[in-house]
Formats: C-alpha cells, sequence, structure tokens
C-alpha cells in the first residue's frame, strides 16, 4: 500500500466515524456519551492529523530519496 492510499483511508475513516458520531449523539443522552467523547472522541481528532501530518513528511522525504538517488 502506497503512502497515498493509506493516507486517504485513514483521512476518509476519520470522515465516516465523524458523519457516524454525528448521526449517533443526537440520541445518545447520558452520563456514558460523555465518558465516550472524554476518552475516545477528543482524543482521535488530534492523533488522526498529526498521523495525516506525519504522512504529508515521509511522503515529501520519500520524494526528495527518488529525485537524488534517481
Amino acid at each position: 500500500m502506497s503512502l497515498d492510499v493509506g493516507r486517504y483511508r485513514l483521512y476518509t475513516a476519520h470522515q465516516s466515524i465523524q458523519e457516524r458520531w454525528d448521526e449517533t449523539r443526537i440520541r445518545w443522552l447520558d452520563v456514558v456519551r460523555e465518558e465516550f467523547v472524554k476518552q475516545y472522541l477528543n482524543q482521535l481528532e488530534p492523533l488522526v492529523n498529526t498521523t495525516l501530518g506525519a504522512i504529508d513528511r515521509l511522503a515529501q522525504v520519500l520524494i526528495r530519496a527518488k529525485q537524488e538517488c534517481g
């Protein structure tokens, strides 16, 4: 799997989670929901964004390496 494919899959999976959460949170109105948000959802977006940034930086390094070696 290329970096582009992996990046795309991560990005679209995160978008899908966000869309499904938007549908779910309307109906889920208890304390457990708040704990779920704190424990998982609040941490997910920064992790995904950090990972996407790292993939972008790695892709640039690989492009440079190919240019220098090719």
